[in-house]
């Protein structure tokens, strides 16, 4: 709506809609979500932290909730904090492209070892949660995830549907340089010519 529009050009703006449309419809999780999120764009972490928590009481608000106390406690650099919330909502909704996002900024700033390992134990803990993360769009995270781990077979393995390259084009150059890794030359070069014209591989 007009808020979401404003939340760039008009950021203030913006909150003050949220906050009429809060206070209005208290229970709505769509509205507190969005109202905190543009509080914590805004720096205002406190004020965005008291709407998280009033997310966690609503119905099917907890993802929502841990997603956004992640995102602020990465604002702050609480890294430590951060990755508990998130893990708590990878474990809830798999599926949510936020949770993806926060794992994908966070493995950019730095992950240890043993918390990648936390994130491939409990996404193949359970069969249905693996799925969903990736039918939601995760095989190029978790790919990034098995390729920290020193374990290019798997990234490699994640990525190829029924054995077949990737269609997506950024998910294929991780693809072919899990291959390269692997030390399967032969298809890495295939790859390159299947997917590039002859004259820009001549030299």
């Amino acid at each position: 709506g007009l808020g979401w529009s404003l939340r760039r050009s008009e950021p203030e703006h913006a909150v003050s809609i949220y906050r009429r449309l809060h206070e209005m419809a208290p229970s709505n999780r769509q509205v507190a979500t969005n109202l905190a999120s543009a509080l914590l764009d805004l720096g205002r972490a406190p004020e965005a932290a008291k709407v998280y928590a009033t997310l966690s009481s609503l119905g099917g608000g907890q993802a929502a909730s841990d997603i956004g106390m992640a995102r602020l406690h990465l604002q702050q650099d609480a890294r430590p904090l951060a990755w508990t919330r998130l893990l708590a909502a990878l474990r809830i909704r798999p599926f949510d492209a936020g949770v993806r996002s926060l794992l994908e900024n966070l493995m950019l700033v730095g992950v240890s070892y043993d918390r990648l390992e936390q994130v491939r134990d409990l996404l193949y803990q359970e069969p249905a949660r693996l799925s969903a993360f990736l039918l939601g769009g995760g095989r190029k995270t978790l790919a990034e995830v098995f390729s920290r781990l020193c374990a290019p077979h798997a990234a490699r393995d994640v990525l190829a549907a029924d054995g077949q390259p990737p269609a997506d084009m950024r998910e294929r150059r991780v693809w072919r340089r899990m291959a390269l890794l692997t030390g399967d030359v032969a298809t890495y070069l295939a790859d390159l010519r299947a997917t590039f014209p002859a004259s820009l591989l001549h030299d």
